[in-house]
This record gives C-alpha cells, sequence and structure tokens, in this order.
C-alpha cells in the first residue's frame, strides 16, 4: 500500500478553503449592517471567539488522538445517543450544503449566468463537489492547495484598488461609536463566515503524525490567515465606498473588482468569479465530506462505491432544498441554518469536551 504523507501545509489549506466560500463576497456589507464602521473590530473579535473554540476543539480531540469525533461520540455518550447525535451531525452538514448552494446559485445568476436555470447551476455545482468528496482526505487537501490562488489574486486585486481607486480614511471614524452590543451583534454576522474551523474534529487523526502542538498552531494558523483576509476586505470596502453606499452593496466585493481597469484584461471581475465559483465547490466538498463521515460511522463497512452513492444522496438531499426554496427566503432559511450552526459547532462539542473530563473518558494512541 502507497502511503501518502501527511503536511502541515494540507491541514492548513483544508481548513482555509472550508472557511472561505460564498462569505467572502458580502461579509462587508452583512457586518457593516450590524457594526457600521467599527465592524473592523468585529471581524477581529470573531476571530478571537473562533481561536478560543480552536483550543477548546484541540482540547476534546487531543484525547482521541486515533479517532473520529463521530467515533468518540459514542465513547461518551453511549452507542444510542451517540447514533442519533451524529445522524443529527450528517442532516446538518446536507443542510449547510443546501445553503451553500443557494447563495453561490444567486451571485452566479446575478452576475454570470442571468438566463441559465438555477437548477443547472446547481447540478454543476454538486456534481464536481461530489466527485472531490469521495475521495481521501489527503487527495482533497491537495487538491484545495492547487486552488487556493483566489486569496492571492483577492490580495493583488486589494492593493490594485487601494493604488487606483480614491479612499477615505475619514469612514472609518468615528472609532468605537458602534462598541457594544452592535459590534457584538457584527462578530455574530462574521463569525457565521468563518465556520469551518470544526472540521479540526474530524481532521485530527488523518493528521495525527504531525504532533498535537503542530496540528493546533496550524489550524490557527489557518483561522488567522482568514480572519486577516476578511479583515482586508472590510477596511478596503469600508475606505472606497460610503457609510450609505455600503448599506445597500449586497457584494461589495464585485463591485470594487469590477470598477478596476486593466489595459489587457477586460471584465476582470468575470475571473475573479470563476475563481470563487472554485472555493464555492470546495467548501461544498468539505460539508458533503462532513456528512459522508458521519454515515462512515454509523454504516459499517462502506468502502468508495459505497461512499459515492451515499454521497449522491446527500448532493440530491441539498439540491433538492435548495430547488425548492425561493429566493426571497434564502435568509429565513439562512437566519435558521445560522442559529443550528451554533448548537452543532458550538455547544455540543464543548458538552462533550466537559463530559469527557467528568467521564475521564479517554483514547489511546498508539503512535
Amino acid at each position: 500500500m502507497i502511503q501518502i504523507k501527511q503536511t502541515k501545509t494540507q491541514l492548513l489549506f483544508f481548513i482555509i478553503q472550508t472557511q472561505i466560500g460564498v462569505g467572502i463576497l458580502s461579509l462587508p456589507y452583512s457586518v457593516f449592517q450590524r457594526a457600521k464602521q467599527d465592524g473592523w473590530m468585529s471581524i477581529l473579535l470573531a476571530g478571537l471567539v473562533v481561536q478560543l473554540l480552536i483550543l477548546l476543539f484541540w482540547m476534546l480531540a487531543k484525547r482521541f488522538p486515533e479517532l473520529s469525533y463521530f467515533r468518540y461520540l459514542k465513547l461518551i455518550l453511549g452507542t444510542y445517543i451517540g447514533n442519533v447525535v451524529t445522524i443529527a451531525y450528517t442532516i446538518y452538514g446536507v443542510l449547510v450544503s443546501a445553503l451553500i448552494l443557494m447563495f453561490s446559485t444567486k451571485v452566479i445568476k446575478t452576475w454570470l449566468l442571468i438566463y441559465t436555470p438555477k437548477w443547472i447551476v446547481m447540478s454543476l455545482l454538486v456534481l464536481t463537489a461530489i466527485m472531490l468528496a469521495r475521495e481521501h482526505v489527503l487527495t482533497i487537501s491537495n487538491i484545495y492547495i492547487l486552488v487556493s490562488g483566489l486569496v492571492l489574486f483577492l490580495l493583488f486585486m486589494s492593493l490594485v484598488v487601494l493604488g487606483t481607486y480614491p479612499v477615505e480614511i475619514r469612514y472609518l471614524f468615528p472609532i468605537g461609536k458602534e462598541f457594544g452590543m452592535n459590534m457584538i451583534s457584527g462578530a455574530e454576522e462574521a463569525g457565521f463566515s468563518m465556520f469551518g474551523f470544526e472540521m479540526l474534529l474530524l481532521l485530527f487523526p488523518y493528521f495525527n503524525t504531525l504532533g498535537e502542538k503542530s496540528i493546533l498552531k496550524t489550524v490557527s494558523l489557518a483561522s488567522w490567515l482568514v480572519t486577516l483576509l476578511y479583515l482586508t476586505m472590510f477596511l478596503i470596502c469600508a475606505v472606497v465606498f460610503s457609510p450609505s453606499e455600503l448599506l445597500i452593496i449586497p457584494q461589495p466585493v464585485l463591485y470594487f473588482v469590477k470598477s478596476i481597469n486593466l489595459q489587457i484584461i477586460e471584465r476582470i471581475d468575470l475571473i475573479f468569479l470563476s475563481l470563487w465559483i472554485v472555493n464555492v465547490i470546495t467548501s461544498l466538498t468539505s460539508y458533503l465530506f462532513f456528512s459522508l463521515e458521519g454515515s462512515r460511522n454509523l454504516l459499517k463497512g462502506m468502502n468508495k462505491k459505497k461512499g459515492t452513492w451515499c454521497l449522491m444522496g446527500f448532493g440530491s438531499v441539498s439540491f433538492s432544498i435548495a430547488l425548492m426554496v425561493d429566493i426571497t427566503k434564502i435568509e429565513v432559511y439562512h437566519f435558521y441554518v445560522m442559529n443550528l450552526s451554533y448548537m452543532m459547532v458550538v455547544i455540543l462539542p464543548i458538552i462533550i469536551l466537559i463530559l469527557s473530563l467528568i467521564l475521564k473518558r479517554k483514547g489511546v494512541n498508539s503512535g
């Protein structure tokens, strides 16, 4: 058997590509709606909270270094309750996949494929994600590394915008005016766009040969790189667009990219969107993989062929939900999924950590 070596780069980009998805286009708008010019503080606050959660998840995962999160759920909660919670996580992955499909299709139809039926756009996205999610986690990670050009492209575009656009630093003042509940509300909005760090719970046994501390440092680095990217996008949008403009532009990042006029490239926003679609697919892939991992722990002896059929089922359900929800109801669906995420991604793992400490449950590291 060929042994594939795990590297920190693979883990780093798996987390980054899961976190960066649909949210990057609308994050400056949604955070500004809540925290106005202090949105940059909300993003930093969200980054700090995510770092704290990463630390707690790492403390939980390192107690069971060779087991998947879904495996030690059964050790801590018992087989029956553990299976019920695993089913809930599997469904959660499908619901998040449907949300990614809804938002991404809405943007693609608004900016790129106006007359193409949304079921065709959704089909192409979900089928590509299924074909990728059926592969081994290290293969998925290697592909994520290859398609990470968007991050560099975004930073390049940001520098171009700052060099060519009239910027107004005064739009960021007065600093601290929204300090308090508005800033926390903005952090809540920013934090949802940073979800994806919970993959640490699933990836830990795949990368445990890197060492516990190395995993913590790598996942933390990935999270802070994403926070820095979001912070940069927000600050650029906040000094390029006036406060009244930023309140009515849902995808400000696309607007400033579209306005860039390079002599040798026309409609640079279309190139940007093409790269962004790749990021949407990687995020979609991660959550289908999340559901597949849950089903692997429920159904014994699942090989690659059965896993592919399982993914086809998850993809079909996500596709059907995304197709049925009317475009005017997407925000309502987003609200419910966001609240569900806090339960599944924040509260439940913390409860599991507390129970594992109280019950003194711990896995054995054979390494």
